[in-house]
């Protein structure tokens, strides 16, 4: 099987702890139930595939294990080709800043140093100023991504992505739940928000195809 024929697979993760979180920060006056976590956590598996795919496949040089090395750079390059228009501008903006904060920030770091993020993932995350625990974000790319390797930056830069596309979907889906006189963002308000916003709409269905 050639590289442009291989597929990444990832396993389904549970983000709720941090959805939940994020959505106090956006309206705390606004809970989510399960099917709203539920139907988040699908698209973001669906966002996570589709990234890690788009870079996998736009590599040219791949090692004899068949392994293909992800830079940060990658990262940028993949949210440009799969995500369209001013999303992916936004998108990349709050990436840029984290990533700056992260550089401004007092900790060491080392493209390399995995261990750094095993050992120090609490602080690279607050750092950051991110919500998205870049810890789980690490495990969940190399538990599930055999055939790619990931360069120090892509975690917090992957953690950034992930985090900024919750935020859209949920301040939209709790903008829905309020004009319906609801203080509970259920998945029928997320499913409303990916129908109804075009940008979203059209990443849902890049992803899908």
């Amino acid at each position: 099987m050639s590289q442009a024929d291989s597929t990444i697979v990832v396993n389904p993760q549970n983000w709720d702890k941090y959805t939940k979180v994020l959505l106090k920060t956006i309206n705390n006056k606004m809970d989510i139930d399960q099917g709203g976590c539920n139907k988040l956590n699908e698209f973001l598996h669906l966002v996570t595939q589709g990234l890690l795919n788009s870079i996998y496949k736009s590599k040219t040089s791949i090692s004899e294990n068949n392994q293909v090395i992800a830079s940060y750079q990658d990262l940028i390059d993949a949210i440009n080709r799969f995500i369209s228009r001013d999303l992916a501008k936004f998108g990349i903006c709050e990436v840029e800043k984290i990533n700056q904060n992260f550089q401004n920030a007092q900790i060491s770091k080392s493209k390399r140093d995995h261990e750094l993020i095993m050992n120090q993932s609490d602080e690279i995350t607050k750092q950051s100023v991110l919500t998205f625990d870049v810890g789980t974000v690490f495990n969940v790319l190399n538990e599930n991504s055999f055939q790619l390797q990931f360069e120090f930056l892509f975690y917090i830069g992957f953690s950034t992505i992930l985090e900024y596309l919750s935020a859209e979907i949920l301040e939209l889906s709790a903008n829905h739940a309020v004009t319906s006189n609801k203080t509970i963002v259920s998945a029928e308000f997320v499913e409303m928000t990916i129908e109804n916003d075009e940008e979203i709409k059209d990443l849902f269905q890049r992803i899908n195809n």
